[in-house]
């Protein structure tokens, strides 16, 4: 948690610890276990039955095989090879009668699939805090100690990954890749429209200053959802730039006036902004399971990549979720 500055004095960092250390570390050990990852009755939804929507033969395998493959290679991180021989392995051990798509068809496959990320039932009845950021994620490109000691190459590839959670939860809600160049705003607006189609009861919407911009005030205005958004250094009220401005009516201008009076860092804390540091642990939780690099090498792949990813991680946070809270000196 990050220290808050207001008024030229900093707070000190707060201690928290864990009340549910026994339970919270089974949960930690079953993130392990291979039933967990493997649905029940797979073998009978191994090979696929539906026609096709498109010319030549049906294929072989299923969706949720390929699927299968895909979650069992990003969890323990093996190569397509490598994880068609574990699996291999496990049917053989198991005494399942199924054969295993080789792997140069499984990444043909991938681009096609259309996961879709997997939450807890009953999560749209209830109110949602969403919160938003980006982070970069590796396609090419050398390590950050070649790069330190020797300068960046040439080839160095990112893609921009925008994650989208439940702060009340921690689920993920929305797991978007982009290309490296577009900015956080952009996509904010489509996101919190989709998320509002599919029923979500969205209440508040958290970013940092990246997404203080008119059209992500506007769809939130336009949806009823309260922006919780710093504004940046040097902003001004928009009656003090257009002459036919609302008298200061517009939810920026609120912002704008409350960090007038207190500063941004009474602002944040009054606001209760600071749950955005939520998405940064789901962005840190992604990182230190999954790494920051994508292995596939298409956007159509990495973008069914990340969405597999973030059903994992909340399978993983449902499996084991701490409950914390402040130790008192």
């Amino acid at each position: 948690m990050s220290a808050l500055r207001i008024k030229g004095k900093q707070d000190p960092k707060v201690p928290y610890r864990v009340l549910n250390w026994r339970d919270y570390n089974r949960g930690l050990v079953k993130r392990g276990d291979l039933c967990l990852w493997i649905e029940d009755g797979i073998e009978d939804r191994w090979y696929s039955v539906e026609t096709p929507n498109r010319r030549g033969r049906r294929d072989k395998y299923s969706d949720a095989a390929i699927e299968c493959v895909l979650v069992l290679k990003s969890l323990f991180g093996l190569p397509l090879r490598q994880t068609t021989g574990l699996l291999a392995s496990l049917f053989k051990l198991s005494g399942l009668d199924l054969e295993v798509p080789d792997y140069s068809r499984i990444s043909r496959r991938q681009g096609r699939l259309s996961p879709s990320i997997k939450l807890p039932k009953g999560i749209r009845s209830k109110p949602i805090h969403l919160v938003l950021d980006g982070t970069g994620l590796k396609v090419f490109g050398e390590g950050e100690w070649k790069v330190r000691e020797h300068g960046a190459g040439k080839r160095r590839t990112w893609r921009k990954l925008h994650l989208a959670i439940d702060a009340g939860s921690g689920q993920i809600l929305t797991a978007l890749l982009t290309q490296r160049d577009t900015h956080d705003a952009e996509p904010a607006p489509d996101i919190i429209r989709s998320l509002v189609k599919q029923g979500y009861d969205i209440k508040d919407f958290r970013g940092d200053g990246a997404y203080d911009a008119h059209r992500v005030f506007l769809t939130c205005l336009q949806h009823g959802i309260k922006a919780i958004i710093p504004s940046r250094e040097g902003a001004i009220l928009s009656s003090e730039k257009y002459e036919n401005a609302m008298d200061n009516t517009w939810p920026r201008d609120e912002i704008v006036k409350r960090i007038r009076e207190i500063g941004k860092g009474g602002w944040k804390t009054e606001s209760g902004y600071f749950k955005r540091s939520l998405v940064e642990m789901a962005i840190y939780r992604y990182k230190r399971t999954f790494g920051d690099r994508l292995s596939a090498r298409n956007l159509e792949n990495q973008r069914v990549e990340v969405a597999l990813r973030a059903s994992m991680l909340n399978k993983m946070i449902k499996t084991a979720k701490p409950k914390t809270e402040k130790r008192i000196k």
